[in-house]
């Protein structure tokens, strides 16, 4: 029966924690306004002259280059660490003997033992 009254207790813990969780979340999503994009990409957009096309430009390139660097970072340590891994495989199975050499080297030994 004890055991029973923890599990209960567990339960409501859960619950009114996820209660909390909700209502924090309903607050923070009632307080959000709406947000427009930076002041300078606005302001560029709003006006015609060439000036602002090459700053809108250079945010364009500056926002590509920031999302593709993540990727662009873990792709060059994936490959390094996988042409390695393949270097080192490729390294013990030169250093390590064939099949055929271990086989008539046995061979051998079979030969030579006296029956």
């Amino acid at each position: 029966m004890q055991q029973y009254r923890l599990s209960i207790g567990k339960v409501a813990r859960i619950f009114l924690a996820s209660r909390i969780w909700l209502l924090v979340f309903l607050v923070l999503l009632i307080g959000v306004q709406v947000v427009d994009a930076c002041p300078g990409c606005k302001d560029a957009l709003s006006e015609n002259d060439p000036q602002h096309a090459r700053m809108v430009r250079g945010y364009f390139w500056s926002i590509l280059f920031m999302m593709a660097m993540p990727f662009t970072i873990a792709g060059t340590f994936g490959t390094f660490f996988y042409l390695e891994v393949r270097r080192k495989r490729m390294a013990q199975q030169d250093a390590s003997p064939s099949v055929e050499s271990l086989a008539d080297e046995l061979n051998r030994e079979v030969e030579e033992m006296p029956y």
